[in-house]
C-alpha cells in the first residue's frame, strides 16, 4: 500500500481526517511540453498522452479506485514507544518505535501501520489556476463569518484563512486563500507559474 504525505503546518492532515479536505493537488513531474489529452491507462492509472509521439507518457502516480495510507508519525498516532514492531537490525535485535525515524517523521512510516485510508476516486489533469472557488475550499482553504473587514468598502459575509489563521491574517477570496497556500507548501511563485496538476478527488475510509 502507497502512502500519501499532507502539510502539518497548514492544517491539511487535520482537514483531511475531518472530511473538509477532499481533493489534493500534485505538480506534475516532469512538466508536459506539448500537452495533448488524458486517457486512463488499463491498470487504472492516467496518463498524460503528448502530441510529439517520441514524448515519454507521463502516468500519474495514484490510480482511480486505489486505497492509501494517511501518513502520521508513529508518535502522533499514539503508538507505543518501546513497542518493538520492526525487523531485526544488523546486530539481531529489534528496534524500539521511539527509536525509529518514522517516531517524529512521517516520511519514515510505514504504511501498513497507519490508521487512516482514503481511496481516490477521479483523477484529471489541469492548469493549476484552473481551480475553482468551491475546490479552493475543498483544498483545506477555510471559512469564517465575519462582520465588514475594516479598510473595505462594503460588508461580505464570509471570509477564508489557512492552516490556523482563522483568528488572524484572512483573505477576501477562496482563490487568494490557496494561491497564498500552495505558494507556502509548494515554493515562492508555484502559483504565477501556472504549472500542469494532477488533481486528485479522494474519500475518506472509515
Amino acid at each position: 500500500m502507497k502512502k500519501i504525505m499532507f502539510n502539518d503546518r497548514y492544517g491539511l492532515t487535520k482537514a483531511v481526517l475531518e472530511g473538509r479536505k477532499t481533493m489534493t493537488r500534485r505538480i506534475i513531474k516532469p512538466q508536459p511540453i506539448e500537452f495533448l489529452c488524458v486517457e486512463k491507462s488499463p491498470d487504472r492509472y492516467m496518463e498524460i498522452i503528448q502530441e510529439d509521439d517520441l514524448a515519454l507518457r507521463i502516468k500519474s502516480h495514484y490510480k482511480v479506485g486505489e486505497v492509501v495510507a494517511v501518513a502520521q508519525s508513529y508518535e502522533n498516532i499514539g503508538m507505543d514507544g518501546s513497542a518493538q514492531l520492526f525487523e531485526k537490525d544488523m546486530s539481531g535485535y529489534y528496534t524500539r518505535t521511539d527509536l525509529c525515524k518514522g517516531w517524529r517523521n512521517k516520511m519514515f512510516v510505514r504504511s501498513d501501520l497507519m490508521p487512516h485510508k482514503i481511496r481516490i476516486t477521479s483523477i484529471r489533469a489541469e492548469r493549476l489556476q484552473d481551480i475553482s472557488d468551491e475546490e479552493c475550499l475543498r483544498e483545506g482553504v477555510g471559512v469564517s463569518a465575519t462582520d465588514n473587514l475594516v479598510g473595505f468598502p462594503i460588508a461580505i459575509p464570509f471570509n477564508y484563512y489557512i492552516g490556523r489563521d482563522e483568528k488572524g491574517y484572512r483573505y477576501v477570496t477562496p482563490r487568494e486563500a490557496f494561491s497564498v497556500l500552495i505558494d507556502k507548501i509548494s515554493g515562492r511563485g508555484t502559483w504565477q507559474s501556472n504549472p500542469y496538476v494532477w488533481v486528485y478527488e479522494f474519500e475518506l475510509i472509515k
